[in-house]
């Protein structure tokens, strides 16, 4: 699809994941991400800053809520009539930790809320997920079932919480899990990926496509086509595509191959946030911009 095609309104690209300065590992203003949105023709972005609330994490206390809230409502005026655009979070979940994640969402008027696994606090050490280091240790001792089973449990937690609208890079593990032990099966982890996708339709959140898989030793979107599959034979509703922009060249990045393997997934329309509401978008060539499946 081209810029005119897409400034027409006869296909709708949005990009719910984008990260700015206001995450600790990003280095692009929003001003700046709003400006390049426009000229790609993205209909929709939204910011999904990271929210992180172990003291053990680089990114604690980072985050900045009047600061962000105030730039989001500059970049709206400037854009205006021009590009929606959303106040998000990504709170990088953790059991235990959901009173102060409820007390966060409560406070803060965000569009959109994605919860995350990046952190599993086992028994005897600390271990970010994925980290390239720790994945190849792991992969001296363990199966890659035994290796993938703790995050995927992890995740199926925050999906059951009911406190986010949607889950990013569902199968995250995979990106370095991928070098230790070569491409991700998920039919070997079918039972856990189940009580995800289970979850997930349960408490109705949605899936992200998260495109940055495409550009990482996995070569494919978090979570790949089967898993999107299954997730739609469940009855899950609502996908949200996103590119996990740290840096501007990233922004954008692989949403028409996220939106072909929507549709190959078997959905019909794309899930973008505004004050913790879906809408949902055609992903085909359409008339209307905006229409409810």
């Amino acid at each position: 699809m081209n810029q005119e095609e897409r400034r027409n309104g006869k296909v709708f690209l949005s990009d719910s994941h984008i990260h700015s300065t206001h995450s600790p590992d990003a280095r692009t203003s929003i001003m700046e991400v709003c400006q390049s949105a426009v000229e790609m023709g993205l209909a929709y972005i939204c910011f999904t800053e990271h929210l992180d609330l172990d003291p053990r994490d680089s990114g604690y206390r980072y985050f900045e809520p009047e600061a962000f809230f105030r730039e989001v409502d500059a970049a709206r005026t400037r854009f205006r009539g021009r590009l929606t655009i959303g106040a998000g979070i990504e709170v990088c979940y953790q059991t235990g930790r959901e009173d102060e994640i409820a007390r966060w969402l409560e406070r803060w008027p965000f569009d959109f809320v994605l919860g995350s696994v990046h952190i599993l606090d086992g028994k005897h050490d600390w271990v970010m997920v994925p980290e390239q280091a720790s994945m190849a240790a792991w992969a001296r001792h363990r199966t890659p079932q035994e290796a993938y089973r703790p995050y995927f449990e992890e995740v199926r937690r925050a999906a059951a919480t009911g406190l986010f609208d949607g889950l990013a890079h569902l199968d995250l593990v995979k990106r370095y899990g991928t070098l230790a032990y070569g491409p991700f099966d998920a039919s070997a982890l079918a039972e856990e990926i189940d009580a995800v996708l289970a979850a997930a339709v349960a408490t109705d959140t949605a899936i992200e496509i998260n495109t940055s898989g495409l550009f990482q030793p996995p070569q494919e979107p978090f979570p790949g086509l089967d898993i999107l599959r299954r997730y739609r034979q469940m009855g899950g509703r609502a996908i949200t595509i996103g590119s996990d922009t740290h840096h501007l060249y990233q922004l954008g990045r692989g949403l028409e191959t996220a939106r072909q393997q929507a549709i190959a997934a078997g959905f019909t329309h794309v899930a973008y946030f505004l004050e913790r509401q879906p809408k949902f978008a055609p992903l085909s060539p359409a008339k209307s911009r905006e229409v409810t499946p």
